[in-house]
């Protein structure tokens, strides 16, 4: 259902609930009014009536006629309510003394003073008696309730014959007033629904309804980081382009060089630089696929509370090639009560394995590197420590950038600068943080500290 179309219904609904109440309560008012007047009328005729008789300006048999003259004047009762008023005069031993041309044949009431409500054959009497000892007579002035009940439904029409011509006229109203309301959003979606792919310029802002403004300030917000998004992918496209397109260079170089050479050891030499670089492609290829898998958020989900020495040792083992290819000697840390918490494995473990492969592959033939795990509060701490040459200080906080590499280490590493940027992107992702200081043997240490539960502070 569309928003229009919701807040008409909304609209009607109130409207007409706000209306029938209205309508309930006046008309309830106005049969409680028009009672009270009524009901002032019966007795103000049935006291002119004993009047006359006390007065003797009129003899009694001829009395209850008078009350069907002077009641048709009243300027408020409706067309032919006078003709009902009826009066009849009873001695009090009971016989019927006298009464007007239209009041029934049986007796209005057997009541004393005041107002009674009696069924006369079969309709209903609002009667008022009036009952005069001295001259033992007693006056009953009586008024029909259908005439009531008529003037009341009378009034009523009055009330919803006007509301029932003027709802689809309320209504069109309605709706167009709605419509006329909901036109900046609509503008909004024709101008988005009407752009290229490619238009990315952020919505105008100026003369927007404040209950729409946050919806164009989201709209913009998407459409920067969308933007955003776009120049990553093309500088992500360009430097890839261009780091892969120098092993293949050196494939192709090497290849030619072993299809011409005459000696087994030349061509043996280059097959053996043709392995390297397809070792150097295959993991970059490997990084490029696991930067965008982290950045775009397709890192899987989170496992079961864990420990994290159980992941270094994941990790230990995956670069167990390496390692010993390296003769680097890896040392875990020996705790019989390791911290256990509830992580994205994915993410973790690509932290992990990166940071320990920079380790691995920047230490000296026969290097140690250490790992070791501790306790912030409630998060978990975890460094590793290499005895390679370490990192330029004026370099540190660029580490973490795509295809980067140090000028302590460039040309010393087959390295692409990938490692520690996709390192960088999965601790955005956990909200976590990582730094790096000197270690103790002059090499790099990685100071990673992990959220206590990665599952609620994962994004995407």
């Amino acid at each position: 259902m569309s928003i229009r179309a919701r807040l008409f219904i909304i609209l009607i609904a109130t409207t007409g609930a706000l209306w029938f109440s209205a309508t309930v309560w006046i008309y309830s008012s106005t049969r409680a009014q028009v009672g009270v007047v009524l009901d002032a009328r019966l007795r103000e005729a049935a006291n002119m009536v004993n009047s006359l008789i006390v007065d003797g300006r009129v003899n009694v048999a001829s009395a209850a006629a008078t009350v069907a003259m002077e009641n048709s004047g009243l300027p408020i009762i409706a067309a032919g309510y006078h003709r009902q008023l009826s009066c009849q005069i009873w001695s009090l031993d009971g016989k019927l003394v006298g009464q007007s041309a239209d009041a029934p044949q049986l007796r209005l009431s057997n009541h004393g003073d005041g107002f009674a409500t009696n069924h006369v054959g079969d309709e209903i009497w609002r009667v008022y008696a009036v009952e005069n000892k001295a001259l033992g007579l007693r006056v009953l002035v009586g008024d029909n309730m259908k005439v009531r009940n008529r003037i009341i439904n009378d009034m009523a029409a009055g009330l919803i014959l006007p509301a029932a011509l003027l709802l689809p006229i309320l209504a069109a109203l309605i709706w167009l007033s709605v419509g006329r309301g909901l036109a900046p959003l609509r503008d909004i979606a024709e101008g988005v629904a009407g752009r290229r792919a490619t238009d990315l310029h952020p919505l105008d802002e100026d003369g927007i309804p404040h209950e729409i403004a946050p919806v164009a300030s989201a709209l913009n917000g998407l459409f920067r980081r969308v933007t955003e998004a776009q120049q990553r992918e093309k500088n992500f496209t360009a430097f890839a382009a261009h780091e892969l397109k120098t092993p293949l260079s050196g494939l192709k170089m090497q290849a030619q060089i072993a299809q011409a050479a005459t000696e087994g050891d030349m061509r043996d030499a280059a097959l053996t630089r043709i392995v390297e670089g397809v070792d150097r492609s295959d993991r970059l290829v490997h990084q490029l696929l696991e930067m965008l898998s982290v950045e775009a958020g397709y890192a899987g989900g989170t496992s079961p509370p864990m420990s994290i020495l159980a992941i270094l040792a994941e990790v230990r083992a995956d670069l167990e090639n390496l390692r010993t290819r390296r003769n680097i000697q890896v040392d875990l840390p020996l705790t019989e009560r390791e911290p256990q918490m509830t992580v994205h494995h994915h993410l973790v473990y690509v932290v992990l394995r990166n940071v320990m492969d920079n380790a691995i592959r920047y230490s000296p033939a026969g290097g140690l590197v250490t790992c070791s795990i501790g306790q912030l509060g409630d998060d978990t701490i975890v460094e590793i420590e290499d005895e390679g040459s370490g990192i330029n200080e004026a370099e540190v906080h660029r580490v973490t950038e795509r295809f980067f590499r140090g000028k302590d280490v460039a040309g010393k590493s087959t390295g692409s600068g990938l490692g520690l940027s996709i390192v960088g992107a999965a601790m955005d992702q956990m909200r976590g943080e990582i730094s790096f200081h000197r270690s103790r043997a002059g090499g790099l240490k990685a100071t990673i500290r992990f959220p206590s539960s990665t599952e609620t502070k994962l994004e995407g």
